[in-house]
């Protein structure tokens, strides 16, 4: 049963996660729909928390999470492995992880001009995620942490390029102005899959991205 994930990019946004449906209609100026999946109107609440809230991480993750987010900072935005240019099943694995690598960071990090250089001219779904990316350097805003947890990729041929479908979860989230305002919360959705479009370029372009429930 397919449900609707509003456009990733929050990043990713993926705060803006394209529509699951198949249409490629491009989203409306940024809003709550610009984030991986829906967005609720206000904060959690306690109640939800409760339920869908998983355990607080140890000490030890707690700190490798902050010091992961620290370098990730320091060091600017994620570099392509050199694995994703090339032009093989396994290189567009690593390409497709690559751009949701990006779209983590620049909702994080917003910063234009990251994703652009990897999508098609006709792409709608890569543009949503790039009006999402300067929705929130406009409004001086970013996420408060990661908007998806990436699982594994898989690719096949297709015509002269690759279908490479990736398995991920929307994760709880805030996007958060300068003043450290809570402006849009997002809930954590799971079991969503991202099927992207690639042709050949230099190395690779992504012509679409869909997005749906896989269950």
């Amino acid at each position: 049963m397919r449900r609707s994930l509003t456009t990733l990019v929050a990043a990713m946004s993926l705060t803006v996660l394209a529509s699951c449906d198949t249409s490629t209609e491009p989203a409306a100026p940024p809003t709550q729909e610009d984030a991986l999946t829906t967005a609720t109107a206000a904060p959690v609440t306690d109640e939800v928390e409760a339920t869908t809230e998983p355990a607080p991480p140890t000490t030890e993750e707690a700190t490798a999470t902050e010091e992961a987010t620290a370098e990730a900072t320091a060091d600017g935005p994620p570099e392509m492995p050199e694995e994703a240019t090339e032009q093989t099943e396994k290189g567009a694995e690593a390409f497709a992880l690559h751009y949701l690598d990006l779209i983590n960071y620049t909702g994080m990090n917003p910063e234009i001009g990251l994703l652009e250089e990897l999508s098609g001219a006709d792409c709608r779904s890569c543009a949503n995620y790039e009006a999402n990316v300067s929705h929130l350097v406009a409004n001086e805003a970013a996420n408060d942490g990661e908007a998806a947890t990436v699982g594994e990729a898989e690719a096949f041929e297709s015509g002269e390029g690759y279908e490479v479908l990736v398995d991920l979860e929307q994760n709880p989230y805030d996007v958060v102005d300068a003043t450290g305002t809570v402006l849009t919360s997002y809930d954590r959705i799971p079991n969503v899959q991202f099927k992207f479009h690639l042709s050949l370029g230099d190395p690779w372009v992504v012509e679409e991205i869909e997005v749906s429930a896989t269950r």
